[in-house]
């Protein structure tokens, strides 16, 4: 079994994901098999998450990890753009004819 990295990320972002996808701190570390604390620690940046969980989150909050990469908060109000979910319908080959 393969062991995961741990991630650099701006905790902001993390937090921002999680609210901006109603999901509360306990539901977030419920489904990524942690306590609360320990989740807790992700968003205050006193621990990193590792690449698994950053993927947990992605799928959970629908969010490319790109975004919860990015340095910064996003600046638009509008994060409709951010979702994956609409990426993905966007893309579907039955769109292109």
């Amino acid at each position: 079994m393969k062991k995961s990295f741990k991630v650099e990320v701006n905790p902001k972002v993390i937090k921002w994901a999680r609210k901006s996808a109603n999901f509360s701190e306990e539901e977030t570390a419920k489904k990524l098999k942690v306590s609360l604390e320990d989740y807790k620690k992700i968003e205050t940046g006193e621990e990193k998450p590792t690449f698994k969980q950053l993927e947990q989150l992605a799928r959970l909050f629908k969010r490319p990890i790109a975004v919860l990469l990015l340095p910064e908060l996003p600046k638009t109000k509008d994060s409709r753009f951010l979702r994956l979910l609409e990426v993905e319908k966007e893309l579907k080959p039955e769109k292109l004819k």
